[in-house]
């Protein structure tokens, strides 16, 4: 959805990519790079970390945190240490990381769709203390031990692709809305394949903490009626499910965006009750369905890139440069 998701994820599968190109056996296995755990309510969390020394640059920590249509995304580069051994990290009231890499000497390897080598890395696990508590409580987790993972960076690399349609006599529509208050970001989206078919709505907001950047995001499904659009009036009335509330009222006039109208909300994980109410944006005629005869929308396939470099964690460092 958003063009921050493509930039991380780009850097992540670049980062893995460099690492996949190598022989499959080393003398010294590398550390993961990552890991995972569960955390409370159902959410489950993944990390990844990034020395950035050997490239002049600093080291990186992304948590993703996961629950059915909602995640959060952390993006943290203030008060990260990260080597091939440990991850440090300061998440200020949000927690802390201080894990070492304890190896096995037994290899793990993952498949990658897109390459002709698997990736191989040491079986160990992390240990140490990771502490977090998320924001109005959506999510905690306290462990001593975490198991290293690299599976979650490996999907990233050969990424997918979205064929959409969009303009002349698609029977859809997408609306799109955006919205900067202070260090936030909003986004909502908005879409359905014609005016029979099920209404679909994503919101995201991304919020800018120094050099740290934090991505919340919700999705959910609603019946025809939760998004009714006349694109040649641009008007379109919104009144999607749970986790949102309310409703609101798109109008376009003249050459100007459009804007909503009425008291539509959403809560994020960790953030709740953020109103929608001014944002703007476009309506246009959409579908994701590309056997329609209507100009096509390509989003990016995710590529490897080649190197002899051999550490899943050396190169994540490309995610410098995703916020923007």
């Amino acid at each position: 959805m958003a063009r921050r998701w493509w930039s991380v994820c780009c850097g992540l599968a670049l980062a893995l990519a460099i690492a996949g190109t190598a022989p499959a056996r080393a003398a010294t296995l590398a550390s993961p790079g990552g890991f995972r755990l569960q955390g409370s309510n159902g959410y489950s969390i993944r990390a990844l970390a990034g020395d950035g020394d050997p490239r002049g640059r600093s080291d990186v920590l992304i948590l993703f945190l996961s629950h059915g249509d909602e995640d959060v995304t952390y993006a943290v580069q203030q008060g990260v240490e990260v080597t091939e051994e440990t991850i440090v990290a300061s998440l200020g009231r949000l927690g802390s990381i201080d894990l070492h890499f304890v190896p096995t000497g037994t290899p793990r390897t993952e498949e990658v769709g897109c390459f002709s080598k698997p990736i191989e890395f040491d079986s160990g696990f992390y240990e140490g203390r990771f502490d977090f508590e998320g924001e109005e409580g959506f999510t905690e987790a306290h462990q001593g031990r975490v198991r290293g993972e690299a599976r979650f960076g490996v999907a990233l690399l050969c990424g997918s692709s979205f064929d959409e349609g969009m303009g002349g006599h698609a029977p859809g529509a997408r609306l799109s809305v955006r919205e900067r208050r202070g260090g936030s970001s909003l986004h909502l989206e908005a879409t359905k394949n014609s005016p029979t078919r099920p209404a679909r709505f994503e919101a995201e907001i991304e919020e800018r903490r120094g050099k740290n950047v934090v991505v919340r995001n919700v999705r959910a499904e609603g019946g025809p009626r939760a998004f009714r659009f006349d694109v040649p009036r641009q008007q379109a009335t919104l009144r999607p499910p749970s986790p949102f509330s309310g409703s609101a009222l798109f109008v376009r006039q003249g050459n100007q965006d459009g804007r909503l109208r009425g008291r539509l909300a959403v809560d994020f994980p960790g953030r709740a009750e953020v109103p929608f109410t001014g944002a703007s944006g476009s309506l246009g005629r959409w579908v994701a369905n590309p056997s329609h005869p209507f100009h096509p929308q390509f989003r990016p396939n995710l590529f490897a890139w080649p190197s002899t470099k051999r550490s899943p964690i050396v190169s994540a460092t490309s995610l410098l440069h995703a916020p923007r």
